[in-house]
């Protein structure tokens, strides 16, 4: 994901030296067809893979994106960065509304807000105007560690005891 300007430029910058790769690649011969096309994909994947991250950017950017939606709390840091661009901030403006230095906003960023407080992190969306209040329900599941490791992935952890709780959001 492209979270400023720098990394804007940096990306566009990479997608012109893939596309100039590939040029080359496909001028040159190749002996093995198979080592040929694995190269040839290779490439327009990364370049692919780029020209969405771009123009997800360009769409935040350009106020192209009317409503972002998260389908779990795992998702609320990128969901914070995506709000912050299509409010036209960068960083440093995001943290001078908030009164804290831009390091910190930059520090959260690209810790994607893992040591952020609660505090900070409803301070910070409220500032974004995200209404995280419609969070419509959550369940917990008990069973056997299958249901631990799922809960593992989505960023919750599991208790010790015999039946483990997994947090799942639903919406």
């Amino acid at each position: 994901m492209i979270k400023n300007e720098k990394q804007y430029k940096i990306t566009k910058s990479k997608l012109k030296d893939l596309k100039r790769s590939l040029k080359v690649c496909k001028e040159g011969t190749f002996p093995d067809k198979i080592i040929y096309k694995a190269m040839v994909d290779s490439l327009k994947s990364l370049m692919a893979d780029l020209k969405n991250e771009i123009q997800e950017y360009e769409n935040l950017k350009n106020k192209k994106v009317p409503t972002l939606k998260i389908s779990s709390l795992a998702e609320l840091p990128d969901l914070l960065v995506r709000s912050r661009i299509s409010h036209g901030w960068t960083q440093k403006q995001l943290a001078e509304k908030l009164d804290m230095p831009a390091q910190q906003i930059q520090r959260y960023e690209s810790e994607s807000y893992r040591r952020v407080s609660f505090e900070a992190l409803l301070n910070i969306s409220r500032t974004l105007n995200l209404d995280l209040d419609k969070v419509s329900r959550v369940r917990i599941f008990y069973s056997p560690s299958s249901k631990a490791k799922q809960a593992k992935k989505i960023g919750k952890k599991a208790s010790s005891r015999k039946l483990k709780p997994a947090l799942k959001t639903l919406g």
